[in-house]
């Protein structure tokens, strides 16, 4: 309540309601700007007094864990849909750069998504390596794709997991 009233006095604290301007001047997307004008008004006390225990860390850890746990299911299905049956260097090559522009629906940069075409090569040298050394060995196609595409896997789904507990601890630290 003390908040709203803050708000409420630099708004009208100005005759020609100035204030209500200065709200969407800041260069912060507008379903950002709520959290940053709570942040600036409200006290900046942990809500249990005294113990350093944030609200972010109630609910920064179950999200972590939705992500820690949904990794393997969508690391396999990019594994399929960008690997399985690709064994030369030029259709790799092509799937890496499509798996990285791919990931521009998730809202990243171009750059960064380009620059995921880097770890989706390795990915797909793990499956030929795997798919070439599993035919070698047993002269069988569907169970060299599967090998392959079950080792691709476990190596993205570790990426994914290391580099989403990173950002996580980095945002639950910063």
């Amino acid at each position: 309540m003390i908040a709203i009233q803050e708000l409420n006095q630099k708004v009208n604290a100005s005759p020609d309601n100035s204030a209500d301007w200065k709200l969407l001047e800041n260069s912060e997307p507008l379903f950002i700007h709520p959290l940053i004008e709570n942040k600036e008004i409200s006290p900046r006390v942990s809500p249990v007094q005294g113990n350093g225990f944030y609200l972010k860390w109630i609910i920064g850890i179950p999200i972590w864990m939705v992500f820690i746990l949904s990794v393997p299911f969508w690391a396999e299905a990019e594994e399929k849909w960008f690997r399985k049956g690709v064994r030369s260097w030029k259709g790799m090559t092509i799937n890496s750069l499509k798996f990285g522009l791919m990931h521009l629906t998730a809202g990243i940069p171009l750059c960064w998504a380009l620059s995921l075409s880097v770890p989706g090569f390795l990915f797909a040298c793990r499956y030929k390596y795997v798919y070439d050394r599993h035919l070698r060995k047993f002269n069988d196609e569907n169970q060299a794709v599967a090998a392959g595409v079950e080792a691709s896997t476990a190596d993205h789904a570790i990426y994914n997991a290391i580099l989403i507990t990173f950002l996580a601890v980095t945002m639950l630290l910063g």
